[in-house]
């Protein structure tokens, strides 16, 4: 059994760096299996959201590719020296 906490939040979807609601009506609970709370819900994309998406990463990629190698890689060394941390 589930139950649904008063005040849940509606996630949202991340395109082309900003959050931003999907158009989609229908919504799917995110659920603790543990307690059996509903955490969030989670609007499914529409087209237009999904169209919306595709059109951002592939206008990034351009971009991305042009920078070089070296540059491209320093995220992932942040990520594994602040990983190392901890």
């Amino acid at each position: 059994m589930s139950t649904v906490i008063a005040d849940v939040a509606t996630t949202s979807s991340y395109i082309a760096g900003r959050w931003t609601a999907p158009e989609g009506k229908t919504q799917q609970p995110i659920i603790n299996p543990a307690a059996g709370e509903t955490l969030a819900l989670l609007p499914y994309a529409g087209a237009a959201d999904v169209d919306r998406a595709a059109k951002a990463a592939h206008a990034a990629w351009l971009e991305w590719r042009e920078v070089p190698v070296v540059d491209r890689v320093q995220p992932l060394y942040r990520f594994k020296a602040c990983s190392k941390k901890t």
